[in-house]
């Protein structure tokens, strides 16, 4: 039987948790959209949001991030299977969520591509995306 040496694993390094000062709630504003033309799959009208948010005393060097969220993720509201989160943080700013429909969402590799994308202005301190919804 072979002897063999039990290693013990190596101590876990703790991440330091970022702590900032909230400032408050952006600016936003969420524009719903529609494709005029019908150039959807089978000439289906897509539809999708735009969505813009000023944060005009953002950190230098820190860009905005968005995150689509399932309504299983979240712990606030009661579990509705109709709707999913669209999450988007930026410090010393609060975290805002929209609540929005539980759809398939098109990514840029997606039919439709060119409806979908993302804009950082660092001179206006806007950040806008619009996405559209597959269905």
């Amino acid at each position: 039987m072979k002897e063999s040496s039990l290693s013990v694993a190596p101590p876990l390094q703790t991440i330091q948790r970022k702590i900032f000062i909230r400032i408050g709630r952006p600016g936003y504003r969420v524009t719903k959209i529609r494709d005029p033309e019908g150039s959807g799959p089978d000439g289906k009208r897509m539809e999708g949001l735009l969505v813009q948010v000023y944060l005009p005393q953002i950190k230098d060097g820190v860009i905005p991030r968005r995150r689509i969220m399932s309504g299983w993720e979240q712990k606030k509201d009661v579990l509705n299977r109709n709707y999913q989160y669209l999450i988007v943080a930026a410090e010393p700013y609060e975290t805002i969520a929209f609540r929005i429909p539980a759809r398939k969402i098109l990514e840029k590799d997606d039919y439709g591509s060119e409806w979908t994308w993302s804009h950082w202005d660092k001179d206006t301190k806007q950040f806008s995306f619009q996405f559209m919804f597959a269905e």
